[in-house]
């Protein structure tokens, strides 16, 4: 028995943001030849349920682990582990965010909280781009920005209420946050915030896209939940495969035995891999499973 953990955007998803159907149909195959495969993604848990439902929900052997390694999910979807970000943490970058007046999302375990402004903060920053350099495609730039939006459990909030949102309204107690995610087409801005925070010894940044950086805790990534999931299912270490694209992915591919790139995936994660696949608006995740794992006999 194989964990195959599986990247999500640039990997299992076209550029569409859909699953393709041969990939699910030989997803489907290594489940049946009793494999374990694990959606490794930087997205919320409940947001890849919801992309999963209609076509793989139900099927035993797929596990979860979402918000970059924060939430693991066994293949039952119950919540085996979880490391949300420290709450003084949490306030700082928050200030500092709405203080630059940058678009973010603070993931929970049930909603994405994003500004209430949103939309209009990154039509700013499109305008802004588009000014100086008129060549640029406004509608393909907006494109980039379509799948934040389309997450499911988009909660929009006052920037003044951030932290009484994060509250149980019951309980009053504090709702974990597990990632924040830092949109902006921006770049000097985006780079400005990286900077800013990537030695605070409490948090971890990492990026799954050219507009965005994401914040985790320090104390994990998607590498040790991968190790951790395997663990989960004693599972040896040269028995786990990974598949993925970008930034974000380069700590599973530091763990992995097997290391799978995208043919569109960036230099760091092709230089780290054992096999290059086809491209995700190829089938390739399909490809890497059938023909270089060869898992399907």
């Amino acid at each position: 028995m194989k964990l195959i953990a599986i990247d999500l955007d640039g990997t299992l998803l076209n550029d569409s943001g859909k699953l393709n159907s041969y990939d699910i149909h030989i997803i489907k195959k290594v489940l049946q030849a009793g494999h374990k495969i694990a959606i490794c993604t930087g997205r919320a848990t409940f947001d890849v349920q919801s992309l999963l439902k209609n076509d793989l929900e139900g099927l035993k052997g797929i596990s979860i682990i979402a918000s970059n390694g924060a939430n693991i999910l066994n293949d039952n979807f119950q919540l085996i582990d979880s490391t949300p970000i420290n709450r003084q943490s949490i306030k700082k970058i928050t200030d500092y965010l709405i203080q630059q007046n940058l678009y973010f999302e603070l993931t929970t375990s049930h909603e994405i909280m994003v500004p209430i402004d949103g939309k209009e903060i990154l039509q700013t920053e499109i305008a802004k781009v588009i000014s100086q350099d008129p060549i640029i495609n406004e509608q393909e730039l907006w494109e980039q920005a379509i799948p934040q939006f389309s997450q499911s459990g988009i909660k929009p909030v006052n920037k003044s209420d951030w932290l009484a949102t994060c509250k149980n309204k019951k309980s009053n107690i504090n709702l974990p946050i597990y990632k924040i995610l830092i949109f902006s087409y921006d770049h000097k801005k985006l780079l400005t915030t990286a900077n800013t925070f990537t030695n605070d010894t409490d948090l971890s940044l990492t990026s799954s896209a050219k507009y965005n950086v994401e914040i985790i805790s320090r104390h994990i990534n998607k590498g040790i939940s991968v190790n951790s999931l395997a663990e989960y299912y004693h599972i040896a270490n040269e028995d786990i495969a990974v598949i993925g694209d970008n930034h974000n992915d380069l700590t599973m591919f530091q763990v992995a035995t097997i290391k799978v790139a995208m043919e569109n995936a960036i230099p760091e994660i092709k230089e780290l891999s054992s096999f290059i696949t086809r491209s995700n608006n190829q089938n390739g995740v399909a490809y890497a499973l059938e023909h270089q794992l060869q898992l399907i006999h």
